[in-house]
């Protein structure tokens, strides 16, 4: 789903649950391979998801403790709108990433018909545009 502004179920696809993801997380940790987990482009049902996991079974399951995002002037509403405030009560750390929109905030791209073809404002359409602010 990433690019997508919101939320759609027929976008939906099968993945790995949570629980098996954090419990060989936490057997990597137990064997020094890592220190600490994070998540990216994660949403505020799946934060607070593996957060209580990892409450409820700490010595099941691994506590992510950052999550890296896009978080700019332009793509803000994805973290503001619900992650800021699952982080905020679950010490879960922003690391955020496209702090300039992929260019966008720089002027880099004032002229639509010039931006390159492998550019991620093409290759991720609808990502870095006013509208998710």
């Amino acid at each position: 789903m990433f690019g997508s502004p919101d939320f759609s179920p027929s976008r939906m696809w099968d993945s790995t649950p949570f629980e098996e993801q954090l419990a060989a997380l936490k057997e990597l940790i137990g064997e020094g391979k890592i220190r600490y987990i994070g998540v990216s482009n994660e949403t505020p049902y799946g934060v607070c998801s593996m957060i209580e996991l990892a409450k409820r079974d700490p010595d099941q399951y691994a506590k992510i403790v950052s999550i890296q995002n896009s978080y700019s002037l332009v793509v803000r509403k994805d973290f503001e709108a619900g992650l800021s405030e699952s982080c905020f009560m679950h010490n879960v750390g922003l690391m955020a990433y496209s702090p300039l929109s992929a260019g966008v905030l720089t002027g880099k791209y004032q002229n639509p018909d010039k931006v390159p073809m492998n550019a991620r404002l093409r290759l991720f359409p609808g990502e870095y545009t006013q509208h998710n602010s």
